[in-house]
């Protein structure tokens, strides 16, 4: 290395978040202490290069036994990655699922989506993903024909009212809360969501009143379990018949405009730790010598690739470094972790041709039933199991576009386009 790294006490700070990067929602509760060996971060900002006996020295022989059980590959090395106030054990690693990365490429989600939907300053990224989660299991299971957003507001006042107005790291006058997707979904499963009525999210302003509100659309009837996935790899096994919500770690490189692949704390260009950040994975592909995940986010579509981030999935890290004052806002990396973790998937049963009097919303009232005009396809793209099919309507799209094997990362990048003409654009 050209310098010796050092071990520090630094001043305490609070690192200040600049849009669209203050949108980014912390951990909504504080964690427990990490197991570190150091609890100090590293005397440096940027990347620096580190050999395995010096992580074995700085960081602690207990720490190296653990990254060498998903050793670096391809001679890129090992790096430290240091704001001064988180550094992190960064590098590649090969991806485990490897022998299944041709299934896994073979199709995406983003049909059943809409628009990229904004969340803009508020901590309501999980919200988001939890209901753009169900409004799209509703399409690949029979129960409405085409997507529309679902009520983000009335998710943020009902999922836990004891906690609006009370995270700091909102911003002052605000309401909105820091949260996990898969609460969120089981909010949504016992007591429904309505759909949304106010596409431009305002929780600093009076809410509509009950009488302008949609009657809940019934989830617990359509909702078959959430199901909390431990691993990646446990993660993508389940890509090929349902969409999936995750945490990404966030650096500032998640939010540049652009096809660059994310890499975390691995990013040469900045390395401040922000967060985390909840969003959908549509679809897996490889993409200059990398294997990334497609990661639908609700910042609206002129941050990454119009508002899809594509998230290396070698890409490894631990947490090796922590000043005092980021401790409540960082999880424990005991082991080496991708940059993707919390995994969830929603599943629904598939709708058997109800008639309307056995609609899916509560009261009573005109009900549009679900009109399916769409053919199935399992030739190819998204590839589906047996079980996925038996019993479904045999008009539902089971996948959506098919990619030529030999097709290229940017030409697949510009099919892969989101569409952006719902009237709830933000």
């Amino acid at each position: 290395m050209d310098h010796p790294v050092e071990l520090v006490d630094p001043q305490p700070h609070s690192p200040e978040m600049d849009d669209p990067m203050d949108c980014v929602d912390p951990e909504p509760q504080p964690q427990p202490q990490i197991p570190m060996h150091s609890q100090h971060p590293l005397q440096f900002e940027g990347l620096r290069k580190i050999s395995e006996a010096e992580i074995g020295i700085i960081v602690g022989e207990s720490a190296l036994e653990q990254v060498q059980t998903r050793p670096q590959f391809g001679g890129g090395g090992y790096f430290l990655s240091s704001d001064k106030f988180v550094t992190s054990l960064v590098w590649r690693a090969d991806f485990i699922g490897l022998p299944f990365v041709q299934v896994l490429c073979n199709g995406s989600w983003r049909l059943f989506f809409g628009a990229i939907r904004n969340q803009y300053d508020h901590l309501l990224c999980w919200d988001y993903a939890a209901t753009d989660l169900a409004s799209a299991e509703s399409i690949i299971c029979g129960w409405e024909s085409h997507y529309f957003p679902l009520s983000a507001w009335h998710v943020c006042a009902n999922c836990r009212p004891d906690l609006l107005g009370k995270d700091h790291s909102a911003k002052i006058g605000h309401r909105c809360y820091g949260y996990l997707v898969e609460f969120a979904l089981r909010h949504i499963q016992i007591h429904g969501v309505p759909r949304e009525i106010m596409p431009l999210f305002r929780c600093d302003v009076t809410p509509p009143i009950p009488l302008d509100i949609p009657l809940p659309i019934r989830f617990n009837e359509r909702i078959r379990a959430v199901r909390r996935l431990e691993t990646l790899e446990e993660a993508l096994f389940y890509l090929p018949n349902h969409p999936i919500g995750a945490d990404v770690i966030v650096y500032p490189e998640l939010f540049e405009a652009g096809t660059t692949i994310y890499h975390g704390p691995g990013s040469p260009k900045k390395t401040g730790f922000l967060g985390y950040h909840a969003v959908i994975i549509e679809s897996v592909f490889q993409l200059l010598g990398d294997l990334v995940a497609v990661c639908r986010m609700s910042n609206g579509d002129e941050v990454a690739h119009c508002g899809y981030a594509y998230v290396s999935l070698t890409t490894m890290y631990m947490i090796v470094g922590l000043d005092a004052c980021q401790e409540p806002y960082v999880r424990k990396t005991p082991k080496p972790m991708h940059l993707l973790s919390n995994f969830v998937i929603l599943e629904m049963h598939k709708n058997s041709e109800k008639s309307q009097e056995d609609s899916s919303i509560i009261g009573t009232g005109d009900v549009q039933s679900p009109i399916i005009n769409q053919d199935v396809r399992t030739g190819a793209g998204m590839p589906v199991s047996k079980d996925f099919l038996k019993g479904a309507d045999k008009n539902v799209s089971a996948c959506l576009f098919d990619h030529p094997k030999d097709m290229d990362g940017a030409e697949r990048m510009r099919q892969i386009k989101p569409t952006v003409q719902s009237k709830y654009k933000d």
